[in-house]
């Protein structure tokens, strides 16, 4: 039959570990299932944002303004340096 429980370590940036020991198999497989698409989504949105702000330095400023990063008048001054 195979092995019906494993051990489940979740470690996150913050220096926190999670150890589960003794876990349904099917629950550590689903939650490494969980994990896998998570971290396909991030790397997925960093490529995305790094293709997208690369071609468009005009959206990056739109941004920063938005974000409140620089004023009105930077913006105006930064998207004629742009425009020229």
């Amino acid at each position: 039959m195979g092995l019906l429980f494993g051990t489940l370590i979740v470690e996150s940036r913050g220096g926190r570990t999670i150890i589960c020991k003794n876990t349904d198999k099917k629950i550590v497989k689903k939650a490494k299932q969980i994990v896998d698409v998570y971290k396909e989504k991030v790397r997925e949105k960093r490529t995305e944002t790094s293709i997208s702000t690369h071609e468009d330095p005009l959206k990056i400023l739109k941004i920063r303004l938005a974000k409140g990063e620089i004023t009105k008048e930077q913006y105006e001054e930064l998207k004629k340096i742009l425009e020229s």
